[in-house]
């Protein structure tokens, strides 16, 4: 015969409050540690991309002036041609606080071969054409960057100048900067 009146176990299948809240302690622990390794390796991965575009544009500051020395060297044409007028033309602008040139305003005709500009205070931002790749000054449907380009020119001798080329970038709120120096030299005479 079956007894109807045995007394059940009455034992509680589930969690208490308490263990609820601990699990979710963790599981929100867990969650947020990823979110913030995401969030550094995004960081990371934006400033490595940054740091190599203003390797680029610092580089392109002194081939710049070193393919402008080579023109104003070997083009008869020019209007101030030779060493002299490049010398004259780079210190002119660049002694000081600096300038910057727009690559936009090359003229291989002997009307200008080298559009520079002096920097009163900061130099101005490059912007970004997509549609070409290029960084240069020109508004017309350029993006506007945080990387800006400052030339610098040291007379060694009459002829003999130092050129360095630093490009300087935000990323948060950290200025990070880009430097390369190099020696042209009068090398025809």
């Amino acid at each position: 015969m079956i007894n109807f009146n045995k007394k059940k176990n009455k034992t509680k299948n589930g969690f208490t409050l308490v263990e609820t809240l601990v699990a979710l302690f963790i599981f929100s622990i867990s969650v947020l540690t990823v979110m913030l390794a995401l969030s550094r390796g995004i960081t990371g991965t934006i400033y490595a991309k940054n740091k190599i575009i203003a390797e680029y544009l610092t580089q392109e500051g002194i081939e710049y002036f070193r393919n402008m020395r080579d023109t104003y060297v070997l083009n008869p044409t020019a209007p101030q041609n030779g060493w002299a007028g490049f010398y004259t033309k780079v210190t002119d602008y660049c002694l000081g606080d600096g300038c910057y040139f727009n690559n936009d305003e090359i003229y291989l005709d002997g009307t200008m071969y080298m559009e520079l500009t002096a920097c009163t205070g900061p130099c101005p931002n490059l912007k970004y054409h997509s549609s070409s790749g290029k960084y240069d000054y020109s508004t017309l449907l350029g993006e506007n960057t945080t990387f800006s380009r400052k030339m610098i020119v040291e007379e060694l001798g009459p002829d003999n100048i130092k050129i360095t080329s630093e490009v300087t970038w935000k990323s948060g709120s950290k200025t990070n900067t880009s430097s390369l120096s190099e020696n042209l030299s009068n090398w025809i005479e």
